[in-house]
């Protein structure tokens, strides 16, 4: 079953199952924090510009 958050910026955010384990694979140190990186999604400490504009196409 998915976890879901609302971004700062209002965006629904659902972490399916499938990603949860394709991100834990690649940092296991994050294995039991399911649950902090869903409240940082929420609530982070500051927000960064990325480099690439999403448009949503």
């Amino acid at each position: 079953m998915p976890k879901k958050a609302i971004s700062r910026n209002g965006v629904f955010i659902r972490l399916l199952d499938e990603r949860w384990q394709h991100i834990v694979v690649r940092h296991s140190i994050l294995a039991d924090k399911q649950q902090l990186v869903l409240e940082t999604l929420t609530n982070p400490d500051r927000i960064l510009a990325g480099n690439e504009c999403f448009d949503g196409s």
